[in-house]
């Protein structure tokens, strides 16, 4: 698989893939299911076993039995108490149900089996072979296997059970094999699907409510045995977790929460099973609940005025005193007036709120003192009382006026990567474990320079559109970009930097399918990357860009794009 990749501040990514299955002897080697797998009407796996009891996972095709027993994972209906096993030759265009095949020993009674060993189950279905049945040999001799495409050397194997009065139709446990040369070997054997649970929530007290109620809530799991067999409930209030999973106890889980936002929430559980082989996850339906905001507090502001020296153009010290109608701490700031000129404006912060300044000139004054609230809190104002300074001591100042004008400045991104230049990420390698296609390359030059005022923070996100060939795609979650290390240009860095940075990897997904609708990596979201606290200047960050395609992606030359905004 090859991929190459430019950026746009928008971008675009190429990749092409080759291979497949490796040939190996006379059939093939796999580096995933077969083709046909997972079959859906299969509901569990089987495993074989020797007449000692010992699990084996192959033999020579001629041995007569091929194995001793052969057990089913997944339980017989109530009535069956007898286990067939049949032969099955996979074909490629035929549907699972057609395949051609035959039975291949005689149906045993199971439950237990006499004489088993203790190593195989005495409650699951079980086929007990001997040497009359038919050989692996015998069902290849019956139906050739003679594709020369994925389905080559393959056969599956189904265990059916029966009893008096079984409906038509019955479904199986199976597992497929293959054949190279006088050999087989289990390559695939289906596990049972996990048993369906169900989660409801409730909330009390009954919506709505102001903001800063103890809400609680409660999920219900069922069925009972899958709460009994433990796991956790996860609260949400649209797609935001509120606060951390809480263990089942009994059939339920309980969190008191007063974090639930302002608006109209959707209140959703999702149950995590301790055992997801056994039992599946479950989310809850959603449930509506209002939250109102407290309505603003009332505050009263006094104001003391120290004159000082009592003479114009001396330190006057001006002090407002914030106090709430019942409770809590009023932040904001107080902006001074004399008469309807605007004296200043104290910084951010609580009650008092104290501006000292030698502006007022001699003669008659009257300042105003209004808070502005930056909490839950309402404005007031005061006016204090008139009051006179005398004349200035020493030489009247002279005031001169001056202007001087900041341009708003630029935000800009950029990135080297282009269509007539893209990133090469070479050819893509099947990773160790034989499940996904993946490649790394450097991902160079993701520049930022800001000339705007005010020394503004900045965010960098970037999103991964989905690589097309045609027909055929790769998701765009499986594309990630970690380990950003800054590049600082030197004599116009932005100050602090990177210290005033912070990167944030997005890891690419393992493999997902191409219609699956997640926001893992960099796919079908923004994803921030760079964000920085405030600087101007320039600075530039070198990345790792990853991409993990599925095994199922067909040969070709896909192309997709990465999209950077900074805002």
């Amino acid at each position: 698989m090859k991929l190459r990749m430019r950026s746009v501040v928008s971008g675009a990514a190429v990749l092409a893939l080759a291979g497949g299955m490796l040939a190996a002897g006379g059939g093939s080697a796999f580096a995933a299911a077969p083709p046909y797998e997972p079959d859906p009407t299969s509901i569990g796996s089987l495993t074989f076993f020797d007449a000692s009891g010992a699990v084996i996972t192959g033999g020579n095709i001629n041995d007569a039995p091929f194995a001793t027993y052969v057990q089913a994972s997944a339980n017989g209906r109530v009535l069956d108490t007898k286990a067939t096993l049949f032969g099955y030759l996979p074909k490629n265009g035929v549907a699972i149900g057609a395949w051609s095949g035959e039975q291949l020993s005689t149906s045993s009674s199971y439950g237990p089996v006499a004489g088993a060993p203790v190593s195989v189950s005495a409650t699951k279905p079980v086929v007990k072979l001997t040497s009359g049945d038919l050989t692996i040999a015998t069902l290849a001799g019956d139906f050739p296997n003679t594709a020369s495409d994925a389905y080559q050397g393959l056969y599956q194997l189904r265990l059916k059970t029966s009893g008096t009065g079984s409906p038509a139709g019955a479904s199986y446990d199976s597992a497929d094999i293959l054949i190279t040369g006088s050999t087989w070997s289990v390559v695939y054997s289906q596990a049972p699907p996990a048993t369906p649970t169900t989660v409801s929530v409730a909330a009390a007290p009954a919506s709505p409510q102001v903001q800063g109620t103890s809400v609680a809530l409660t999920a219900t799991v069922g069925p009972a045995a899958a709460a009994a067999a433990g796991g956790t409930v996860q609260f949400k209030s649209g797609a935001s977790a509120l606060g951390a999973p809480v263990t089942v106890s009994g059939t339920t889980a309980v969190l008191n929460t007063t974090a639930l936002p302002v608006g109209t929430d959707s209140v959703t559980a999702v149950f995590t099973p301790t055992d997801t082989t056994t039992w599946a996850p479950s989310t809850s339906t959603a449930i509506s609940y209002v939250i109102t905001g407290a309505p603003a507090q009332a505050t009263t502001t006094a104001l003391s005025v120290n004159v000082g020296l009592n003479a114009g153009f001396s330190p006057v010290v001006l002090t407002a005193t914030v106090t709430p109608a019942t409770s809590g701490t009023p932040t904001g700031t107080v902006t001074f007036t004399d008469g309807a000129t605007v004296i200043g404006t104290t910084a951010s912060g609580s009650s008092p709120f104290t501006l000292t300044t030698s502006l007022l000139a001699p003669g008659a004054h009257t300042i105003t003192a209004t808070f502005n609230p930056s909490n839950n809190y309402l404005t007031s104002t005061v006016t204090g009382t008139p009051f006179t300074l005398g004349p200035a001591v020493g030489a009247t100042p002279d005031v001169q006026t001056i202007t001087a004008t900041v341009a708003a400045g630029t935000l800009v991104i950029s990135t080297p990567y282009t269509a007539a230049s893209p990133l090469d990420l070479g050819t893509l390698a099947l990773n160790g474990t034989a499940t996904l296609y993946t490649a790394t390359a450097p991902f160079t030059n993701i520049s930022v320079t800001d000339t705007r005022a005010g020394n503004l923070p900045w965010t960098v996100q970037a999103q991964a559109s989905a690589l097309n060939s045609g027909a055929n795609s790769i998701n765009g979650q499986n594309v990630g970009l970690t380990s950003l290390v800054a590049v600082p240009i030197a004599g116009n860095a932005l100050p602090g930097a990177p210290g005033n940075i912070t990167t944030t990897d997005n890891n690419a997904a393992n493999g997902v399918a191409p219609a699956d609708p997640g926001t893992l990596g960099l796919g079908n979201a923004a994803h921030t990357v760079l964000h920085a606290t405030n600087g101007a200047g320039s600075i530039s960050y070198n990345g790792t860009l990853t991409i993990n395609a599925p095994t199922s992606t067909l040969p070709g030359t896909y192309t997709g794009t990465i999209t950077f905004t900074i805002s």
